[in-house]
């Protein structure tokens, strides 16, 4: 069987966090990670293991279209493994990566894109989260309130 890869979309502070310790459980996968250099957290050295920090790319930040243009590059160039599964779960770029994906679902294979919604977000879903719902192939809640009235949204 296969190994899957596995892109983590990292953002700012508490996203990264999230994204890392959501990562540690995918350990038997190969896991790399993708982020913009303003939104990474102060000294990713300190939160990203030494041996993931080879795999972890990181993208200028000069606005949004500018970084999914990066993405596109990155991928098509083959600076990057094309990857099975993309995880995100709530900084602004995330946005762009699922948005970058779905495009190119039109032309090669769309890995599986899953978004799950930050922990904090307990009533209404996040402006990322309400952009990439209907994109998303899995779309995790983390609380019963934000799960109600959702058509296909996961419960954890």
């Amino acid at each position: 069987m296969k190994q899957r890869r596995v892109l983590c979309v990292l953002g700012g502070g508490g996203h990264s966090r999230e994204m890392l310790s959501m990562a540690r459980s995918l350990t038997p996968l190969d896991v790399f990670y993708l982020g913009c250099e303003g939104l990474l957290l102060p000294r990713p050295a300190v939160c990203v293991p030494l041996v993931l920090q080879e795999r972890c790319f990181l993208l200028r930040t000069i606005g949004l279209l500018r970084c999914g243009w990066d993405i596109s590059l990155l991928f098509l160039s083959g600076g990057m493994e094309w990857p099975d599964v993309v995880l995100c779960n709530g900084p602004g770029i995330a946005v762009v990566v699922v948005g970058v994906f779905y495009l190119f679902s039109f032309f090669r294979k769309r890995p599986r894109l899953v978004f799950v919604e930050t922990a904090a977000r307990t009533r209404t879903f996040s402006r990322s989260g309400a952009l990439v719902y209907f994109l998303c192939d899995v779309f995790v809640a983390q609380w019963r309130p934000l799960g109600r009235g959702c058509r296909s949204c996961l419960l954890v």
